[in-house]
């Protein structure tokens, strides 16, 4: 197949599969507010969400046809449903951020997740999340094994599992937080704020994926295609860290003197160190836990028991 034909499909199917994921998710997520009585809950949005669906997956279509919808610059033969995918993309990150910021004060303290309200929200988020990385991940084995990519197609089947058991923790907290039981067993409300707590940051490196789709499509990674002011980017530059990765570390709560503490720590990852930072572990103490074998999930755990010290832990693998 031609590289350049085979590069416009990947962006395509990028954006594509990028947006029919989320809306999946985000189906998913007012289903759940439904369900649950949210107070904010529009049930309108469900229709437009379906209607927003219906057209993104007959879009998807075209790529198994080897019909790219977008074509990377400086090609200005753009086709009419790239214009299209280009707004909705616009919209889903600002609702993405929305969420983001909403999600915020739910799931501040585990206090403040057992309020009713920020409850209801913390697990239609959930299951956004879950359903949303489960639609990406299949989306992905599917176009790799349609072109003939095994060795990606099998590295992407590889999270199959996890996003499997993600949504099977979806329908356990649904059920509880609907019966009532969540208040009454004893220490689930914890293991809810360790599963939701890091949900906000997760939704502003979503918006960061749409923004490297932009970068991919213009061949631009500068600091406005990450909304990123030219202030930052110049800070972050100052130690060596280009837009394209410093708006992942902004995303999980990082500016860039906190940032170089944790690389410097040996946390490269943006999301493994937001991971630990959110669940407010210093960089000192996530160290020890890490070295420990510990996950930020598990250490999590034992902080909420009153357990700061890995050695008064148990084994990394029990709860």
């Amino acid at each position: 197949m031609d590289e350049n034909l085979m590069l416009n499909l990947e962006l395509t199917q990028s954006f594509l599969n990028i947006l029919y994921s989320g809306y999946q998710g985000k189906h998913v997520y007012l289903n759940i507010l439904g369900q649950l009585g949210y107070r904010q809950y529009n049930p309108g949005e469900i229709g437009e969400t379906k209607n927003t669906l219906d057209k993104l997956g007959s879009w998807a279509q075209e790529i198994w046809q080897r019909n790219p919808l977008i074509k990377r610059l400086p090609d200005d033969k753009q086709r009419p449903e790239a214009k299209e995918i280009f707004r909705i993309s616009k919209i889903y990150s600002g609702e993405l951020s929305d969420i983001s910021q909403k999600l915020k004060g739910a799931v501040k303290t585990c206090q403040k997740l057992q309020e009713k309200e920020n409850s209801k929200l913390a697990m239609a988020c959930l299951g956004f999340m879950s359903y949303a990385r489960e639609h990406y991940i299949n989306g992905l084995v599917h176009f790799y094994e349609t072109f003939n990519f095994e060795e990606q197609a099998d590295r992407y089947r590889q999270h199959k599992l996890h996003a499997q058991n993600s949504i099977r923790i979806v329908h356990f907290y649904l059920e509880k937080i609907k019966t009532g039981l969540i208040n009454q067993e004893e220490g689930l409300y914890n293991r809810f704020f360790i599963d939701t707590v890091m949900m906000p940051y997760m939704f502003s490196a979503q918006v960061q994926d749409i923004n490297m789709c932009f970068a991919a499509y213009k061949n631009r990674y500068d600091h406005s295609v990450f909304d990123m002011a030219e202030t930052n980017a110049f800070n972050w530059e100052k130690y060596g860290i280009k837009p394209e990765l410093a708006s992942y570390w902004e995303a999980y709560g990082f500016m860039p003197d906190d940032a170089v503490e944790w690389i410097n720590s040996g946390f490269n990852s943006p999301g493994y160190a937001g991971d630990w930072k959110n669940r407010d572990f210093d960089v000192r103490s996530a160290v020890q836990w890490h070295d420990a074998g510990f996950s930020p999930r598990k250490a999590h755990y034992y902080a909420l028991k009153g357990i700061y010290d890995p050695a008064e832990a148990g084994s990394p693998d029990d709860e």
